[in-house]
């Protein structure tokens, strides 16, 4: 089944406009605050960031209890940490997860979720 194409949201406010069935958000700034905004999308199952990401672990606890999220983009997250990979690592339908560039995740981190998680795809460049 194709994919739609993902909503693209800009903050945190328009997220509280989407339909609470939308399942693929393209995110041009994603922050604690527009992660927090997206646990009102029940059904979101895709998560990509074309811009800036501000998101700490925090933010990345608040995606973690949205259930269906199987695309997770957080790679360019420089204030995420070991931490966020535990909470993402909890997310049951999870199959694709992108930490490139995530200079505060540590390779051990890493090597950790690979083998908690066999059936996720990580991606890693630079990480």
């Amino acid at each position: 089944m194709e994919r739609p194409d993902p909503t693209l949201v800009r903050t945190a406010a328009e997220v509280a406009h989407l339909p609470e069935d939308t399942t693929d958000v393209l995110v041009h700034v994603l922050d604690d605050q527009v992660a927090t905004a997206l646990k009102s999308l029940g059904r979101l199952a895709r998560l990509i960031h074309a811009g800036h990401s501000h998101i700490t672990d925090a933010g990345v606890r608040a995606l973690a209890t949205i259930p269906t999220i199987e695309q997770l983009d957080l790679e360019w997250s420089p204030s995420i940490t070991d931490d966020a990979l535990e909470a993402v690592a909890l997310l049951p339908q999870l199959r694709t997860l992108d930490v490139s560039f995530c200079l505060g995740v540590s390779p051990d981190a890493i090597a950790r979720l690979r083998a908690r998680r066999p059936d996720l795809e990580i991606e890693t460049a630079g990480a």
